[in-house]
């Protein structure tokens, strides 16, 4: 079944329009991303630690082109880091929730993911976090990382199709 927002909820607001549907561990996802996983891993991962929701999440690296000044607050350079290198944790868009979440999202009100992490950790929810590699995230909420996708999973179709086709 779908559920249509008569308004903007946010990126997780609308789930207060199903809270009392569902009573079991769910998944939601974004829709402009795709996350190749062993979802029955995940699930195990997510109950055998007892979390209340888990993030899946991606290593990425980002170099910065440039020499970096550091400098104190009076603007006196403290160093240069030249071409520095910065490790993230991104949120990747998939989550498991417990129902419990469920009541911290209010029917109609707007509610973005990061708000509501914050009222999770408030009501001392435990969250946890399940890693994923890059090469097992596809964003396509952005037109180039959607070309990309789309070529990567073709490729990946025409393979299966070939090595299908090699048994036949």
């Amino acid at each position: 079944s779908f559920i249509n927002e008569k308004k903007p909820l946010g990126t997780i607001g609308s789930l207060g329009l199903i809270k009392n549907k569902l009573n079991k561990t769910f998944f939601v996802t974004n829709c402009d991303i795709l996350v190749d996983c062993d979802y029955f891993n995940l699930l195990n991962f997510h109950q055998k630690n007892k979390f209340d929701m888990t993030i899946v999440a991606v290593k990425k690296e980002y170099k910065l082109p440039y020499g970096n000044c550091i400098i104190n607050s009076k603007d006196l350079l403290i160093r240069i880091e030249e071409k520095p290198k910065y490790k993230f944790l991104v949120n990747t868009g998939l989550y498991l929730f417990e129902p419990k979440i469920l009541k911290l999202i209010k029917k109609n009100i707007i509610l973005d993911f990061d708000q509501l992490v914050k009222n999770v950790q408030k009501n001392k929810l435990k969250i946890g976090i399940f890693s994923v590699k890059n090469e097992q995230w596809y964003d396509v909420g952005q037109w180039s990382e959607y070309i990309k996708t789309y070529n990567s999973l073709k490729l990946r179709i025409f393979l299966i199709l070939k090595s299908i086709k090699m048994y036949f």
